[in-house]
């Protein structure tokens, strides 16, 4: 038992209920696919390498965190990561190595999958990227200069104007870097963390940011003005929690614990 023969797998199985004449009257949309990603933290029984403390989850044990691509209740990617690690920092290549025949168009995740760069990324690789943020009037209010006319009604206008002339000056460098992810050259958890060393000046940086505001100030006007949209994402992500649910109940049955004394081992047990 390899993880690969184990993803190839569920790669078949995934393949024959999409098959179903069944599958399409799951969609939540019904011109477009939409998935979520979500990261579910477990307790190891012995250290590994990926293995970290965190107080929140385990008390004074280690653990990691199981991050799943969800789409019309399949599972149709997994990974493990370090329970430390930003879950945003992976929700790209879930979607990017998920080898099976459902292939989402959107993309929804809570508040720890997004960052800086993600509405660019995902926007840049053919993806629509439709989080669900905790604290919503919080990001309203640190992107937009919100006041009322005297009609009543509410006006919203961005505190900074997007700077197109940064994002054309940055345009070629931001291919290249799509370029390097479709291609499989680098992963979206090293990049990010490269783009995090850079000073705030950097060409790139700002370039990305900047076409990274365009398309969440966009995301967050239609997330507003369109009630439809607010409950695809509702849906999506009620989906991936009803995913752990199961597999809590499954996980259970081991002491709520993953087995494995090695990496290899616990992304097998993943796997199953």
């Amino acid at each position: 038992i390899r993880p690969e023969t184990l993803h190839d797998a569920s790669d078949v199985i995934n393949n024959a209920v999409a098959a179903l004449p069944i599958f399409r009257h799951y969609h939540i949309q019904e011109d477009q696919l939409h998935a979520s990603a979500d990261g579910q933290k477990f307790e190891t029984h012995l250290e590994t390498f990926k293995t970290r403390y965190s107080s929140k989850y385990f008390g004074t044990n280690k653990g990691i965190t199981a991050m799943t691509l969800v789409a019309n209740h399949s599972a149709l990617n997994a990974r493990i990561i370090g329970s430390n690690e930003h879950e945003s920092h992976y929700i790209y290549d879930l979607l990017q190595s998920n080898s099976s025949e459902i292939k989402p168009d959107v993309l929804s995740t809570d508040t720890p999958g997004v960052n800086h760069v993600k509405f660019a990324l995902l926007d840049l690789c053919g993806y629509s990227f439709a989080p669900r943020y905790a604290q919503f009037s919080s990001v309203i209010n640190d992107l937009f200069d919100v006041t009322e006319s005297e009609q009543g009604s509410t006006i919203l206008a961005l505190k900074k104007p997007i700077r197109t002339n940064v994002i054309t000056t940055g345009w070629q460098d931001i291919r290249r870097i799509v370029l390097s992810l479709q291609t499989k050259r680098t992963t979206q958890a090293m990049l990010v963390r490269k783009l995090s060393g850079y000073p705030s000046g950097h060409p790139i940086l700002q370039a990305l940011t900047e076409y990274n505001r365009l398309v969440k100030a966009q995301y967050l006007l239609d997330y507003i003005d369109d009630a439809s949209l607010r409950q695809y994402v509702q849906r999506a992500l009620n989906r991936g929690e009803a995913w752990h649910f199961l597999r809590r109940a499954i996980a259970s049955v081991n002491g709520d614990q993953f087995r494995g004394k090695n990496e290899s081992e616990i992304a097998i047990w993943n796997e199953c």
